[in-house]
């Protein structure tokens, strides 16, 4: 028997015009980043849809974008597809609150509130430890746990084989990512958030 799950993107995903058309074609979707809009007491609609990207991008307005765009898009699937059902919600880190929220175990008031706070700290964070993240890809964990040891780095997530992620301070982010390559990885990424947040 085939199963649905709906799975919820985390941060890292977010970009400048995210939502927008979503917004522009959809009274439902205007409507929800309204009352967010309201919930938050800041227009969190315009820095999704018109940045900064510097401003987007940082942890505490990011992560309460991508959840209220991953939101808004599922209300749109449910309103467009009203006998949609699905078995399961999944999320990685923050995609964790809109999975959550999906599948009715919080509300969506309480999660973006939740969910704000949550960045506002992560963000604290990221100013005081000065650090960042990078995915590796396409090199396996042992010697990517070489590189990290060398480097002073640690190895944070395990995404899927083939996708790993690096976190450490962001002077020695450059040289593990150096030496990823040079152990064979294809490519070695840092990630568009400030300090070492957790990644999609």
């Amino acid at each position: 028997m085939l199963k649905t799950a709906l799975l919820f993107a985390g941060q890292g995903a977010q970009a400048v015009g995210m939502g927008q058309d979503l917004a522009a074609c959809s009274p439902t979707a205007r409507a929800w980043f309204d009352q967010a809009n309201a919930i938050l007491g800041y227009d969190l609609a315009h820095l999704c849809f018109h940045g900064p990207e510097a401003e987007l991008t940082r942890t505490e307005h990011a992560q309460p974008g991508i959840f209220l765009v991953g939101w808004v898009a599922f209300q749109l699937l449910r309103e467009r597809l009203p006998d949609f059902a699905y078995h399961a919600a999944a999320g990685l880190s923050l995609g964790e609150f809109t999975a959550l929220t999906a599948a009715g175990s919080l509300r969506f008031d309480d999660a973006l509130r939740v969910v704000r706070q949550r960045g506002r700290f992560m963000q604290e964070a990221c100013a005081a430890t000065q650090g960042g993240m990078a995915a590796v890809l396409g090199l396996e964990e042992a010697p990517l746990r070489e590189v990290c040891e060398v480097a002073g780095v640690t190895l944070a997530n395990l995404n899927c084989p083939g996708q790993l992620v690096i976190s450490g301070p962001s002077d020695r982010m450059a040289q593990a990512c150096e030496m990823a390559r040079a152990k064979g990885a294809r490519r070695a990424l840092p990630w568009p958030s400030p300090g070492p947040t957790t990644p999609p």
